[in-house]
């Protein structure tokens, strides 16, 4: 159902040629994500690593050292927490661990070992994958019982969906194009591309 490959969450240090060690080095910090031709990690300096089939290392994009850049701050403040890619394309989120904008999240997108663009977005769901990648729109399932989409091409809000007072579950892509989510009472929600409710079934 989901246009994204992805694999299961990794929260341990692990050995990694050119990543990570369990003795030393930046511990991965979130689930990696695949497509047919890259492996994506992000590590706890917030660093993003791009290995190749054969495990040798593509590329390394310092997102936390850019979002610094950009919001006049540490980059110690930063940490990735979710990653999916679909084609040659890296989304994701990272949060802000402290100081007065803790707990602030931001949406990315990676065009390769290049940031395409950047937004803050409001409190993702813990329950879960938060991101799903659509045909023309990111799909991020909140805190706050709300399905969002972001445009793929620079990340601007597109539309909200309030589905229920809760935190909402992963959302999934199905190959008619819709989001399926489960919101609160166990309900599963499909919403169109555009953001429309088609139906709504609680699950029992």
């Amino acid at each position: 159902m989901a246009r994204g490959w992805i694999v299961s969450a990794l929260f341990l240090p692990i050995v990694m040629s050119g990543c990570t060690t369990a003795s030393r080095g930046p511990a991965i910090s979130v689930s990696h994500t695949i497509t047919p031709d890259a492996i994506y990690v992000a590590d706890s300096s917030g660093r993003i690593h791009s290995f190749g089939t054969d495990g040798r290392e593509a590329w390394v994009y310092p997102l936390a050292d850019e979002l610094a850049r950009s919001y006049g701050r540490s980059s110690r403040d930063f940490q990735v927490q979710s990653l999916v890619a679909e084609g040659d394309k890296l989304y994701g989120l990272a949060v802000q661990l402290t100081g007065g904008h803790a707990g602030e999240v931001y949406l990315f997108a990676l065009d390769g070992a290049r940031l395409a663009w950047r937004q803050v977005v409001p409190t993702p769901t813990r329950q879960g994958r938060a991101l799903a990648v659509g045909a023309q729109a990111l799909f991020m399932a909140g805190a706050d019982g709300a399905l969002y989409a972001f445009s793929l091409a620079d990340g601007r809000l597109l539309w909200q969906h309030q589905t229920s007072g809760g935190p909402l579950g992963p959302p999934l892509v199905g190959a008619d194009g819709n989001v399926y989510v489960v919101g609160a009472g166990n309900r599963l929600h499909a919403i169109s591309p555009d953001g429309r409710e088609l139906w709504r079934v609680e699950v029992r």
